[in-house]
């Protein structure tokens, strides 16, 4: 099935290259949020406590961005476990938890890049899973576990203040 699903997309570059641009875009985007921050904060004369106290919906928003700059960091840290498969195995478990994580937290453009790269896998979700590689990366492991609760509390903040505030 993936096979298939890669062979209608086309794209012909390699898991590393496709890993690399999903891992520059999560450690850009949080300065870019940022910049848009510091430019509201002009715009309006005020400043950062005051910007997140007035508007709730900015300071959830700078929580989630903050979490994409440590999957990013976790996935730039990730790079150099490429050179063998029980790595790369783990590095494609992360990714679905990425993937979900940024689901969780409304980045819907980076968690379909997510699931982009993770076609261009070679590796199993199954291997990757393994009690084994859970174990061996247990430092990653936490962070991703931590990371995953964080963005537990992100999304129900949004959805309380989106919907019932």
């Amino acid at each position: 099935m993936k096979q298939r699903i890669r062979s209608l997309l086309m794209i012909h570059l390699s898991f590393k290259k496709l890993y690399g641009y999903l891992t520059a875009f999560t450690l850009v985007l949080p300065f870019l949020y940022i910049a848009y921050l510091l430019l509201t904060m002009v715009r309006s004369k005020t400043d950062f406590q005051t910007l997140l106290l007035t508007h709730p919906l900015y300071s959830i928003m700078f929580l989630a961005v903050m979490l994409n700059l440590l999957w990013g960091y976790l996935l730039f840290r990730l790079t150099q476990e490429f050179s063998h498969v029980e790595g790369r195995n783990y590095t494609y478990a992360l990714l679905v938890l990425f993937s979900i994580s940024q689901l969780l937290v409304g980045n819907i453009v980076i968690a379909i890049m997510s699931a982009f790269v993770m076609l261009h896998s070679e590796a199993r979700l199954s291997d990757g899973f393994k009690l084994h590689n859970l174990l061996h990366y247990r430092l990653y492991s936490a962070a991703a576990a931590g990371l995953i609760l964080l963005s537990l509390f992100c999304s129900f903040a949004l959805i309380r203040l989106t919907f019932f505030a």
